[in-house]
């Protein structure tokens, strides 16, 4: 007797929702990996937006170590929770503290060894390995309301 075949993976239907743009987005898609409207752009925005008057980074200020590639804290081998536990929140609070600790202002810098490469570095992971940006929102949130108040 032959077993019966297995049924197709089943595929998601995803609904697009026409909002008006005058009013807030109160959901996403449940399978959706975009991040408008999210912490990351959030966070993005907010550098950019930097005023002039910010010094620019170098290789020997607090952040650095976000100015290289994010890959080379990445581990194809874990999960993306696992990635979190094992490396991310790891290096970020070895890098930041709790977040709330210490003068935000030291660590305000423009570049690619500063805030910028917060930045590429966050949204890699949660753009590219699924990491929760709600992690890193956490981490991150202290920085986030300095920034907001510049």
């Amino acid at each position: 007797m032959q077993a019966p075949p297995f049924p197709p993976p089943l595929r998601p239907r995803v609904h697009k929702m026409i909002l008006c743009p005058q009013i807030p987005c109160l959901f996403r898609d449940v399978f959706s990996t975009a991040v408008d409207n999210s912490f990351i752009e959030t966070l993005r925005n907010l550098v950019k937006d930097l005023p002039e008057s910010a010094p620019e980074a170098s290789e020997f200020d607090r952040l650095a170590v976000f100015g290289g590639n994010p890959e080379e804290f990445d581990d194809p081998t874990l999960d993306a929770d696992e990635l979190w536990e094992m490396t991310l929140n790891g290096v970020l609070k070895s890098t930041l503290g709790w977040g709330t600790e210490g003068n935000m202002d030291e660590i305000i810098r423009h570049g690619k060894w500063g805030l910028d490469g917060l930045v590429k570095f966050a949204a890699y992971f949660v753009e590219e390995r699924g990491v929760s940006e709600g992690l890193f929102e956490g981490k991150l949130s202290n920085l986030v309301m300095v920034l907001k108040q510049r």
